[in-house]
């Protein structure tokens, strides 16, 4: 570079330029200068590490470009979201790759329980066939690839690469991060044969789970994500009268292969169900039952949920894909400004003119901003609008059905209705059979505990089914028909132990207090409703205490209104003057009455 400079002060010379052009000189001057600066060794070594810096960025971009542009011509790339279940797919296939499990040195490590109703991502599961005794037992360790980890694997004789990444342009909380695939093929076949293959594995492995969906509202964004998975609850174990769950059974498998005979009569592929009665008498079971039963997912719906709006609902609704649940449990109480729902008025005293038109002007409400915005206009065209999604099934839940506002539940939107009870005779019956099978699990010594057993092998003899029928009548005559739920008389567990066996634990319902021992069951229903009735007598003189309570306070409050008003009213008033007392005395007694009263107020 030294000599280039020195070349160009050779052939212009300064003292070969005219005098009056000093702009020239002084440029002539400054790069001869530069150019004796530039053969100092030091700048010289900056210099040409300066220009190998560029050069190597250049080649790097260069071929950064030349491989993205050979990707593009030669490979499939998919990429593939964390709110897409083929995420799940492939996160799954690369945890269980063989090549990964032995020759990864790097990755997250995970130890927590697993239990049945996770909210983890479904291919964090490291173990497919788990016993419950070892889940239990000890922590289940998870490794999990770590953010913009590689991994190259073979299909089908194809290289192919998995890379797990950020999503830098989401928001949402289970929207942050990806998957991308790259295949060194341009055969699209065998991309979709790898996809196929992993949803494949994925699903053998989750086949007896039931997956449960929510709306994720985060991020300014509203989508469906998973948030647990359930294990198949039998149709045989949730109980009902008259043969209610087999024809909800039926009538869901009909309508899921129906949708050639829905199309060509031009009727929306919707199916609605409308679930009213009591708490506990087994809606929600039902709906898991028929969901395990028929093979289905549920999305669940919650429209108290903060910063939904109608358009968002009106998205995810069209989003639910064929053949799925959604679920509105307590849909009279889903919003708390009560735009859904009827005036909450005594059916003693309701009048159903006042009625309807107070629901005429519910209509009309605006959305409440509590609730995120929705509105009865905007739910109704969620579930059966031009834009509704077809092929899903509907189940809406409520404990108060004349609380519902009749254009939500009418044909089209509620197909059928179902109105649950209190339990009677023949489902206390049923319950007991289905707690107690005759499947070899009770002897006939832990029909009583308190039993005194002679024979040594009448101890190993199982209880028959015609012992299970007896204790089951014995049981239904003893409980009093319509008075306890389902839930009630079955009961779930309790976390606290008996004094007088601390290896059985207690709860609240009859059969699982004594789910060992039937016998015990049978025993102890005179005793357990005379418990419950206590129990609920005493609520009931609670809430009495509270209401009067409240009504003393309510009283009080008013009071000390008033006497404010009266106070404030009277210093208002003009105080009455030494003469004006006097002259009290010349008026009539009514008169004199009125300011003796005005005086002693002011007083």
């Amino acid at each position: 570079m030294a000599s280039v400079f020195g070349t160009y002060n050779a052939t212009l010379p300064a003292d070969n330029l005219p005098r009056n052009s000093s702009f020239y000189a002084s440029i002539l001057s400054a790069l001869t200068r530069l150019g004796h600066l530039c053969t100092h060794p030091k700048i010289k070594d900056w210099l040409q590490l300066l220009l190998f810096g560029i050069t190597a960025t250049l080649i790097r971009r260069a071929s950064t470009e030349a491989l993205g542009w050979l990707q593009r011509v030669f490979c499939i790339t998919s990429t593939h979201l964390t709110n897409d279940e083929s995420y799940d797919w492939l996160m799954a296939y690369w945890l269980h790759d063989p090549v990964w499990q032995e020759r990864c040195t790097q990755f997250n490590c995970e130890v927590s329980k697993i239990s049945g109703n996770i909210h983890i991502r479904p291919w964090m599961r490291v173990t497919r066939k788990a016993s419950l005794e070892d889940r239990h037992a000890k922590p289940q360790p998870r490794f999990i690839p770590l953010l913009g980890d590689r991994h190259y694997t073979w299909f089908g004789g194809t290289l192919l690469r998995l890379e797990r990444g950020k999503n830098a342009a989401s928001t949402a909380t289970f929207d942050k991060e990806m998957v991308q695939v790259v295949l060194f093929s341009r055969s699209r076949s065998t991309f979709q044969a790898f996809l196929k293959r992993a949803k494949e594995e994925f699903m053998q492995e989750e086949k007896e789970k039931i997956v449960i969906k929510m709306l994720d509202e985060s991020g300014g964004s509203t989508d469906w994500h998973q948030v647990a998975l359930k294990n198949r609850r039998p149709l045989s174990s949730v109980v009902t009268e008259g043969g209610i769950k087999e024809m909800l059974e039926r009538d869901i498998k009909q309508f899921c292969k129906a949708e050639g005979w829905y199309e060509s009569r031009g009727v929306p592929w919707r199916r609605g169900y409308l679930l009213h009665g009591p708490p506990g008498s087994g809606k929600t079971s039902l709906i898991h039952a028929l969901a395990s039963s028929c093979d289905l997912d549920i999305y669940i719906v919650s429209l108290a949920t903060a910063g939904l709006t109608d358009g968002n609902l009106n998205r995810c609704m069209a989003a639910v894909p064929p053949a799925a649940i959604v679920v509105m449990e307590d849909i009279d109480v889903g919003m708390p400004d009560g735009s859904i729902v009827s005036p909450r008025v005594d059916d003693s005293d309701g009048d159903e003119e006042t009625v309807e038109g107070k629901v005429k002007g519910l209509r009309k409400r605006k959305p409440s901003k509590s609730t995120g915005g929705i509105t009865l206009s905007g739910l109704l065209n969620a579930i059966d609008g031009v834009a509704g999604g077809e092929g899903r099934i509907l189940f809406m839940t409520t404990n108060h059905k004349h609380k519902l506002d009749p254009a939500l539940i009418r044909p089209g939107r509620a197909d059928i209705e179902v109105e649950f009870k209190n339990a009677t005779a023949s489902i206390y019956r049923d319950l007991f059979k289905v707690f107690y099978p005759v499947d070899g699990q009770f002897p006939a010594v832990y029909a009583r505990s308190g039993d005194m057993v002679q024979d040594a092998e009448k101890s190993k003899t199982p209880l028959t089914s015609v012992d299970i029928d007896v204790l089951a009548e014995e049981f239904a005559l003893a409980l009093p028909e319509g008075e306890f739920s389902a839930a009630q008389i079955q009961g779930k567990h309790a976390n606290h132990l008996t004094m007088n066996n601390a290896n059985r634990r207690t709860s609240s319902g009859m059969l699982m207090r004594h789910r060992e021992y039937p016998g015990e069951a049978v025993d102890g229903v005179a005793a357990w409703v005379e418990e419950k009735r206590k129990e609920k007598a005493a609520d009931e003189q609670k809430k009495i205490e509270a209401a009067d309570a409240k009504e003393k306070a309510k009283e009080g409050a008013q009071e000390r209104k008033q006497r404010r008003q009266v106070e404030k009213q009277v210093r208002n008033e003009a105080p009455m003057t030494t003469m004006e007392v006097e002259g009290t005395s010349k008026l009539s007694p009514e008169k004199a009455q009125s300011h003796s009263v005005t005086e002693i107020w002011w007083r």
